[in-house]
């Protein structure tokens, strides 16, 4: 087929004449894939033209009802969808008959609708190709495995050893080689899906908590296309483990007594020489690198509803564990907010550790980008790195101090609505018309939540008060 009369990329597995069906998804601001499915005749045209997709799509809750507020007073108009850089891709369970593609949401008028992440995301960028600057970017994705039937139920609880046909222990195997060996079948179907979709995954290892994984997506000078691979990793993920009847979650704190899955950002920047500004050639990295970690540290509150966008998203900040529970910031100190790894110089990065897995890696990506560039921009003060455990400073700590810590962050969910509502900074960046529309969808499922009695204050108020 002409490739240019369609303006898109084609995969070479995907041939025009036999897919049967193309899915069309846009993600919305949980990071969930909203679209449609394109039959065979009607494929062409979409190409060509784009598709129009409903605002709505953008402005449901996590529950997947509307944001009714915002939903009638716009009359629940059309955006136009267009195909990202990524192009058609193959469905790697069905690469013959089935494709698919990522989509981003343009006004009528052809200017990016501000409620799309990925256009949030493609604003963030373009600050940076303004001065010349391009943030290299690799995510990493914890996740957990759960038995598919007792997740029916809504019970947590192991799946059964792929090899063995045993329960996997509920007893904690940090980087067990028996776990990465009793599951390879599925690790495998993941690492070929994701290769055929241009996907490099660097590390697969089995995490702390039982059957808990991570999967690391390579680096790359292209903040948006790292986006896309992570919202597509994760869909690989949840879709290879359906074929061993497991479920594979990113819920933030799915145990409570075991720790959550997060998503960790890993970024450098490189001048117009393509030359790294964290590098000066010395172990502590260049001011350029405490600048940006500045300014991480200095919008985090204001960005935790981002980092942390669900109810049980605060649950995963809990002390003696490997999530954050202040702002920090260290050098190779797994237990700060902001770590920076012990690497060669011209591999000096920063690695964000706040984000859970839950959360939305565009808007996730963004967050992070645009704290840096506030913080080069700036020269706000920062404190020494810290040294040892995080979790070993008290809540009533003097800031002023401690080494190396800045402020602990609220884990209250009504907090970083509030937070997030009253940034400035993100009312101009990521438009008020986002902020309104997340904070309305956020606060009407907190509303549903609150009239939610739990089993648990049954069980402690019912016969006791």
């Amino acid at each position: 087929m002409n490739k240019k009369k369609y303006h898109v990329t084609i995969h070479p597995l995907v041939n025009l004449e036999k897919i049967q069906s193309l899915d069309l998804f846009l993600v919305d601001s949980h990071g969930l894939l909203r679209g449609k499915k394109i039959i065979k005749n009607k494929i062409l045209p979409v190409l060509e033209e784009g598709i129009k997709m409903p605002f709505s799509y953008l402005l449901a809750d996590i529950f997947g009802d509307d944001a009714s507020q915002v939903f009638y007073e716009w009359g629940d108009g059309d955006g136009t969808c267009h195909l990202t850089s990524l192009g058609i891709l193959p469905n790697p369970w069905e690469p013959e008959t089935k494709a698919q593609a990522i989509v981003t949401m343009y006004h009528k008028s052809d200017k990016p609708f501000f409620l799309d992440p990925r256009q949030i995301l493609s604003h963030v960028v373009s600050k940076y190709e303004k001065r010349k600057l391009k943030a290299v970017i690799a995510t990493e994705l914890e996740f957990y495995l759960f038995d598919k039937k007792e997740a029916q139920n809504n019970k947590v609880v192991p799946p059964f050893e792929l090899k063995s046909g045993f329960r996997l222990s509920p007893y904690i195997q940090t980087a067990s080689m028996n776990d990465l060996e009793e599951f390879s079948p599925f690790m495998d179907d993941i690492t070929k899906a994701a290769n055929m979709l241009g996907i490099e995954v660097e590390t697969a290892l089995s995490e702390s908590g039982p059957g808990q994984f991570e999967f690391n997506v390579h680096h790359e000078a292209d903040p948006l296309i790292v986006a896309d691979k992570t919202i597509l990793l994760k869909k690989i993920i949840k879709e290879a483990a359906a074929k061993y009847n497991m479920i594979a979650s990113f819920m933030a704190k799915p145990y409570g007594y075991e720790e959550g899955n997060g998503m960790h950002i890993h970024f450098s920047i490189l001048d117009h020489d393509n030359k790294n500004i964290f590098n000066n050639s010395k172990p502590s990295g260049s001011n350029q690198l405490r600048q940006a970690i500045a300014g991480l540290i200095k919008l985090a509150p204001e960005s935790m509803l981002i980092f942390a966008p669900n109810l049980n998203s605060c649950r995963r900040f809990a002390k003696n564990s490997m999530a954050p529970t202040v702002l920090s910031w260290g050098y190779d100190n797994r237990t700060a907010s902001i770590r920076i790894p012990y690497s060669s110089n011209t591999a000096r990065r920063i690695e964000h550790r706040i984000a859970g897995a839950d959360a939305n890696p565009y808007l996730v990506i963004a967050a992070i980008l645009d704290a840096a560039l506030y913080g080069l921009d700036n020269d706000f003060p920062l404190s020494k790195p810290i040294k040892g455990n995080v979790a070993d400073y008290s809540d009533d700590v003097d800031d002023d101090d401690v080494a190396g810590i800045d402020d602990h962050f609220s884990r209250i969910w009504e907090d970083s609505l509030k937070n997030f509502d009253d940034s400035e900074f993100f009312r101009e960046s990521f438009s008020s018309l986002f902020i309104d529309s997340f904070i309305f969808c956020k606060e009407q499922e907190l509303e549903r939540f609150n009239k939610y009695i739990t089993e648990m204050e049954y069980q402690t108020y019912l016969r006791q008060v």
